[in-house]
């Protein structure tokens, strides 16, 4: 995933990329098993930040593999606007697959109680 205007980056370890076979899975000669490897895209929108596309992506082994990387992402890109975050208290990351289908998401609100929102317009 390439950061933008350099902000702060998931520093995962990126794996040559091979399509998987048709059958979508991979497998070594001669083995009795076979693991799914997927290429998962991460795309991001915060209204005081540009919006990502995730042109890239990154491989899992699987969804959950997926789930936890997401995750740590969007708390990089969370901890990279923490002084903004509240001006547009908004952050959406959305996961596709390869096809563009989405997959998961994940949706940070934040929400100001009445009296701090209040204390606030009386200064």
């Amino acid at each position: 995933m390439s950061g933008m205007g350099g902000k702060r980056t998931l520093e995962l370890p990126r794996q040559a990329y091979t399509p998987p076979p048709k059958s979508g899975f991979a497998t070594d000669r001669g083995a009795t098993c076979c693991h799914v490897v997927a290429r998962y895209f991460f795309h991001t929108n915060h209204p005081s930040e540009l919006t990502v596309q995730d042109d890239e992506g990154l491989e899992f082994a699987s969804v959950p593999e997926a789930k936890c990387a997401a995750v740590k992402y969007a708390g990089q890109l969370l901890a990279d606007v923490a002084e903004h975050f509240w001006d547009q208290a908004d952050f959406d990351l959305t996961v596709t697959d390869e096809s563009g289908l989405i997959l998961f998401s994940m949706r940070v609100v934040g929400t100001e109680a009445p009296a701090i929102r209040a204390a606030d317009q009386s200064t």
